[in-house]
Parts: C-alpha cells; structure tokens; sequence
C-alpha cells in the first residue's frame, strides 16, 4: 500500500510539471516605483494575435494601501464593465514583490489595458507600481511570445481618474517601464496522467495477484499472511 502511494504521488508530480509559457514579461532593475494615490492610475497594455488559456497575471507593487487591479479591452472615458475581463482587490506589500492580480483567464485575439489603483491618498500612504531604473523607458528587459506586442504605459493623475469606474479616466501616454508578466500557469500533461493510469493500474494487479513488487514474482499465500 505504500508503495501505491509513493507511486500515486510521484505520478502526480510528473504530471504537474507542464511548461509555463510567457506572453509578455517587463522586468530589469526597479530603483523606483509610481506612487498609486486615489486621484491616480497606472496602466500596462499589450495586443495578442492568438488566444492563450489559464493566464496568469502579476505586477511588482509595495506600499501600505489597498488596490484594485483592472484587466479591460478599452481605457479612457466611454470605457465601461462591457470592456472589462477581470477585476480583483489586492493588498500591496510591505516591501517589492510580485503580487498575483489574476488566474485562470482566457485571452482570446485582442489589446488588453492592465490598469492598477490604491486607496491611498499622499505619496508615503500609497501602493506603488515598481518601474525600472528611474521609469525613464528603455531600459526593461522585454519579452513576448509570437504574436505579442507590448504598447506604451499610460496614467492618470490629479484627478485624471473616473471616481466611478478608474479604467474610465484621462489616461495620458507615457514611456515608463512597469514591470509585470502574463503567462499562461503549466497544465497536467497528457503523458504523465496516462502513465500515472498505467502504473497504478499495474500496481492494483500485482496487489490482487499477491506478486512481489520487488522481485516481479507470485508468492506463497503462507508469505502473504507473514507480514
């Protein structure tokens, strides 16, 4: 029997360890973040060409405040819950890390506006998007799959944001470099859950048949009531 679990779980790992694939990642060296106060939003944007399933969502934040992160196919006044994906609550951490905005979407062919807000209202009591170097631009590491183009990052500010619904403000065009990734997570391959099947199915035989895992042969019925 423990060896059927030992097998059970080994199988199941196998099966887990499916390929991630990333559709876009801005990443480089953050010496600096956009500070997220209530009259103000960032957003992030790229166009795909095809369709990707179970993606994955995340943004380097930090700050005290409270968030509300936006995945819509639109931004700016007219934009409405018609345009949106997803939306979600997150707490921003104390210090910079990647936070998971959102999982489990399916993207189809389209442009898609990542746009993040804080309940923070001064700039030390802000959530803060991480940039790279001093959000000059130029200066991330971009990476995007076939079929992928990363667009320029937009904002909001003194006011600019719809108290409403945020991805409905002013945004404005800018040439920083905020760092996110979208992916899509690794999915149970077909191989592994087959030969999970196959070696499970193979032990529940030599169980029944009172064969010696070990050495491949039947026992005795008098060595089975042994142990």
């Amino acid at each position: 029997m423990q060896t059927l679990v030992v097998a059970l779980l080994v199988g199941t790992t196998f099966c887990t360890q499916g390929m991630a694939e990333t559709i876009i990642s801005i990443s480089g060296p953050s010496t600096a973040a956009i500070a997220l106060t209530s009259n103000a939003a960032e957003t992030a944007s790229w166009t795909q060409i095809t369709s990707f399933q179970n993606v994955v969502i995340s943004a380097m934040v930090s700050g005290p405040a409270l968030g509300m992160a936006y995945l819509t196919t639109s931004i700016g006044p007219g934009t409405t819950l018609v345009d949106q994906i997803a939306s979600t609550s997150f707490s921003f951490p104390s210090t910079p890390g990647f936070v998971l905005l959102f999982s489990g979407l399916a993207l189809r062919p389209d442009t898609y506006f990542l746009t993040l807000t804080s309940n923070g209202r001064v700039s030390y009591e802000a959530g803060t998007w991480s940039c790279v170097e001093q959000c000059q631009g130029s200066a991330a590491s971009v990476v995007t799959d076939l079929g992928v183009s990363r667009n320029a990052d937009r904002y909001t500010f003194g006011g600019g944001t719809n108290a409403i619904y945020p991805p409905a403000g002013n945004f404005i065009l800018s040439s920083r470099d905020l760092i996110y990734t979208v992916a899509t997570a690794p999915e149970p391959g077909v191989a592994g859950l087959l030969g999970t099947g196959l070696l499970t199915a193979t032990l529940l035989r030599q169980k029944r048949f009172g064969i010696n895992i070990k050495t491949g042969l039947a026992e005795p019925e008098s060595s089975k009531f042994l142990r």
